[in-house]
């Protein structure tokens, strides 16, 4: 027996919708739905195959009555057809239907199994370029950050440029250039 939460995870089918078709066509599962304790809801493995079926009628755009009635004459039909089969070509029919669902739904969980995988793949990535984002910043931040690096980095450049062309200057003035050797310290002090 499979809890709701199970049987959503078997069909790809969201729980509130699993309730509502319960709510609406339960006539018809009624045979594949049992209650647990404190009146939970079971259902047995065949509702399996009822829910995927269900599955692919809602992502052809059909509505739950529209299901309804695409139910009522699946069954229908295989009660017309069941009276007028032997009974060893209705256990074929049967086995065909069984084999064709369990089929379907190998496909269906190959197909979960891959999205999933490329989810968490997807995941792993964002992960990953968490780490290069430090204290919580946005790349926003961290640009602006790394431009003010930048314009401090290139303002200590020019400034150290400034002084040793002061110094230079300073070291090829004569003895008599006493006011150009103050002006120079004086630029020279400022820098600092």
């Amino acid at each position: 027996m499979l809890t709701i939460e199970e049987l959503s995870k078997h069909t790809g089918l969201s729980i509130n919708f699993l309730r509502k078709c319960q709510n609406k066509i339960g006539d018809i599962l009624m045979p594949y739905i049992k209650r647990g304790n404190k009146n939970k809801l079971l259902f047995d493995n065949n509702a399996i195959a009822i829910f995927n079926e269900i599955r692919h009628m809602k992502e052809k755009g059909f509505s739950i009555p529209d299901i309804k009635k695409g139910l009522e004459n699946s069954l229908n039909s295989n009660k017309t057809k069941s009276s007028s089969l032997s009974q060893t070509e209705n256990n074929t029919e049967l086995y065909e239907r069984i084999i064709e669902l369990e089929k379907r739904h190998a496909a269906d969980q190959l197909e979960w199994e891959k999205e999933r995988s490329d989810k968490a793949h997807a995941l792993e990535i964002l992960k990953n370029e968490l780490k290069f984002l430090p204290e919580g910043k946005s790349i926003k931040e961290l640009n602006n950050d790394h431009f003010l690096r930048q314009k401090e980095l290139f303002k200590q450049e020019k400034h150290k440029t400034e002084r040793l062309r002061i110094l230079g200057s300073l070291k090829n003035l004569g003895i008599f250039s006493y006011k150009k050797k103050q002006n120079l310290l004086n630029a020279l002090e400022k820098l600092n």
